[in-house]
């Protein structure tokens, strides 16, 4: 990390600053991402528990709380906006 700001003259803590303000985007994403998938899910679960179909309130849980969904949905895009490609602006 220091060769990267060593051309600009900043010092060492101005970099992690820049670094954690960077990372910031890709850490609010994730947070919503957990989000979803512990305390939301158990609300969704909660309103379809008289559902006249469970196999139906079973596959809506999977499609909008799986695993698979929110990685692809939030932790990829998380993952891209926190890169080092993205950070450091190259």
């Amino acid at each position: 990390m220091k060769e990267i700001f060593e051309a600009t003259g900043w010092s060492l803590g101005a970099a992690a600053v820049l670094w954690a303000l960077a990372l910031l985007p890709g850490a609010i994403v994730v947070h919503h991402a957990l989000y979803l998938y512990f305390p939301r899910r158990q609300q969704f679960k909660m309103s379809l528990l008289g559902a006249s179909n469970p196999g139906v309130s079973k596959r809506l849980e999977e499609l909008y709380f799986g695993w698979i969904s929110i990685v692809v949905r939030y932790v990829l895009p998380a993952l891209k906006s926190s890169s080092p490609d993205c950070v450091s602006g190259a």
